[in-house]
């Protein structure tokens, strides 16, 4: 992402083993579409997108380019799919929570690798992040009170992806931060299906 361009590509480069790029292939899509999903709704136009791409060297497995935007707008783009790929796979394993009592095994196995899958790719990306910070600046300085509420909100959500994305690329090159963002997913579900039946 160059400062002199008029574009800004959200990569999700994050896959290096195999085995994770096809255990996560849904869930780079949700994620990717969440980056689309956020440009039509901030009205930012969309020049090119690749919800997923085959295995590659560069380890990127989709991305979404897009015009530069405003600040508010750029971070809205970078965060979203820590608030869509979170839903889907929340309500997902909340399905599969209540589910586990039935008889169902190919439906509970279904769910729970689709939530699995999204949990996994929920996480913000770097670029995702350092796009979020980068513009998250600018809002605190240039945009209204109410919204100023909103980062500040989010910002332990944030922090929390940060620091799990961190410990993983760190110490467990993939495999135990991802674990760790998807059983906290699932036990969020699980919780909410306890209290509300």
């Amino acid at each position: 992402m160059e400062a002199e361009t008029d574009f800004v590509k959200c990569v999700e480069e994050r896959e290096k083993s195999l085995a994770g790029h096809y255990f996560a292939y849904i869930g780079t899509i949700v994620h990717e579409l969440s980056h689309y999903i956020a440009c039509l709704i901030t009205g930012v136009h969309v020049t090119e997108s690749r919800l997923l791409l085959p295995p590659n060297k560069q380890h990127i497995v989709g991305y979404i380019i897009h015009r530069r935007a405003p600040p508010f707008e750029q971070w809205f783009i970078a965060i979203a799919p820590l608030f869509l790929c979170n839903l889907i796979a929340f309500f997902l394993f909340a399905d599969a929570t209540r589910a586990l009592n039935s008889e169902n095994y190919i439906y509970l196995t279904i769910t729970l690798w689709l939530g699995a899958s999204i949990a996994w790719r929920g996480r913000a990306s770097g670029q995702d992040l350092r796009i979020a910070w980068k513009h998250a600046g600018n809002i605190w300085t240039k945009y209204p009170v109410t919204q100023r509420i909103f980062i500040i909100l989010l910002t332990p959500i944030i922090y929390s992806t940060l620091i799990i994305g961190e410990i993983r690329e760190r110490y467990f090159t993939n495999g135990l931060g991802g674990l760790i963002w998807i059983v906290s997913v699932f036990i969020i579900a699980k919780s909410y299906v306890a209290v509300t039946g």
